[in-house]
């Protein structure tokens, strides 16, 4: 048997462990053209100059051919069989959790469940890394007025 037929027969074959860690996903169907890097950008909540970006780059990439490598043998890549997008599903904390995950502005609002004292899940994670940014920003615009 050779190693090709081996590496073949291992990748192939049932897993037999036991582990799985089932995750539900939110998945783009497979290919690359505009419409997909448009969902994938509004999935991920980036500003319209990101997006036309991304879109100046495809239509660029279009353009390029591939290159051929002296002595590198390998099948042509098909890119249109690629999904360029999955990220788990995630449970919704607060309604105004779409907000939240915006990340545009930098800057999130309250939900109308959270205090001062007590801001909603969806923001909890951010506000120490939100905190340490504007100590950071303080003591830098402090040492430059001295």
């Amino acid at each position: 048997m050779t190693t090709t037929n081996r590496i073949s027969e291992l990748a192939n074959r049932e897993y037999k462990w036991g582990f799985v860690t089932p995750i539900e996903s939110e998945t783009v169907p497979p290919g690359l053209n505009e419409e997909i890097i448009r969902v994938i950008s509004a999935k991920k909540g980036e500003p319209e100059f990101m997006l036309e970006w991304r879109l100046k780059a495809y239509r660029h990439w279009l353009t390029m051919r591939e290159p051929r490598w002296a002595k590198v043998h390998y099948p042509t890549i098909d890119y249109q069989s690629i999904i360029y997008y999955s990220a788990p599903r995630t449970k919704s904390v607060c309604p105004c959790d779409a907000r939240h995950r915006a990340r545009i502005s930098g800057s999130a609002t309250r939900c109308a469940a959270s205090t001062p004292a007590r801001p909603c899940a969806a923001l909890a994670w951010r506000l120490p890394r939100m905190r340490s940014t504007a100590l950071r920003r303080c003591r830098v615009a402090a040492t430059m007025r001295a």
